[in-house]
């Protein structure tokens, strides 16, 4: 695993032990990966949420829910960055820290 000259961000090569499993099968998996953070929950089985860009509060709220619920079984949950969804799983993101954006 390389250190690019930016702090808390790791760059790790396809040929790196530390490569994560899944991106290997695409069909064509990237070279190398920017990772900020912690890798580790590359590993956990992964769970998308995608949500809609006007979401009524009831969609919010079931995000909320169905995301907690998620993480709280053990899977990473990740999120496509939807105006009101991503916030919501902000939320999960802070109480059990095993959600992605």
């Amino acid at each position: 695993m390389s250190s690019p000259k930016i702090s808390n961000i790791a760059l790790i090569q396809r040929n790196d032990p530390c490569y994560p499993a899944r991106p290997l099968d695409l069909y064509d998996p990237p070279n190398s990966l920017y990772i900020y953070g912690d890798i580790q929950p590359l590993s956990l089985s992964m769970l998308a949420i995608v949500g809609s860009r006007a979401a009524s509060p009831k969609g919010i709220k079931n995000t909320h829910c169905f995301s907690r619920a998620l993480s709280e079984a053990g899977y990473l949950v990740i999120s496509g960055l939807a105006r009101y969804i991503s916030p919501s799983l902000g939320a999960v993101t802070n109480h059990f820290n095993k959600t992605s954006n």
